[in-house]
């Protein structure tokens, strides 16, 4: 799960500030009788110091919302690039093909077994251990894209991530099948799927992925 948040809302302080004592600086200029004594000097060495800190204050701030960004994205790719994930995609295209007698069928089936309470088979754990950890990541994905927490250049790599047709074609139909055959859903849940579809797939609804998983796959031509 991402443990790093970045806010503009300091950078902004920064730059007013320096921005304000840059004011102060060209107004005790414009009040100076020349020549210059050593008393007009006095302030206009301190206003300059002033000045020259808070921009050093605005580059450092700079450079920690690089580096803060640096961090996020590659706890995102680190996560995404270890063979447990590698794992956990291939399983959820495998059960895409498998399912029978369609994905939302599997899916609806898998979700009561989860929501019981009672002993659950080995398939159904195992599907909810690759569906939990695909999920998460993209869940983070998606709330780092939405928020604007990362460059332009880092947000595409995201988008590129081919993991997103797994999420979106299996895992999402789990997710809503899950939602609806838990008796105290997640508030959360559903938000989630539509920050997500927004991200990752805009323009597609679940309604559509849906009908897609309600026919039997048939695996693309190449």
């Amino acid at each position: 799960m991402l443990t790093t948040r970045v806010g503009p809302a300091w950078l902004v302080v920064a730059f007013l500030g320096g921005a304000s004592l840059g004011v102060v600086l060209v107004d005790l200029l414009l009040r100076l009788s020349l020549p210059v004594t050593v008393g007009d000097a006095v302030p206009i060495i301190s206003a300059a110091a002033l000045v020259a800190a808070a921009w050093a204050a605005v580059r450092s701030a700079r450079d920690s919302q690089r580096a803060a960004q640096a961090t996020l994205y590659t706890e995102i790719m680190s996560r995404y690039s270890s063979p447990e994930m590698a794992e956990a995609l291939r399983y959820l295209a495998n059960l895409q093909t498998i399912a029978e007698p369609s994905l939302e069928k599997f899916a609806a089936s898998w979700a009561q077994s989860i929501a019981s309470g009672r002993p659950i088979s080995d398939q159904v754990r195992e599907t909810d251990h690759h569906r939990r950890r695909v999920a998460h990541l993209f869940w983070d994905a998606s709330l780092l894209v939405n928020d604007g927490l990362i460059t332009e250049g880092l947000r595409q790599e995201l988008l590129d991530l081919s993991g997103r047709t797994i999420m979106r074609d299996v895992v999402l139909v789990l997710e809503v099948e899950l939602h609806k055959a838990e008796k105290t859903p997640s508030p959360t849940a559903m938000h989630k799927v539509e920050r997500f579809l927004s991200v990752f797939c805009p323009g597609e609804t679940i309604t559509e992925i849906k009908a897609r998983a309600a026919q039997k796959y048939v695996e693309p031509a190449k």
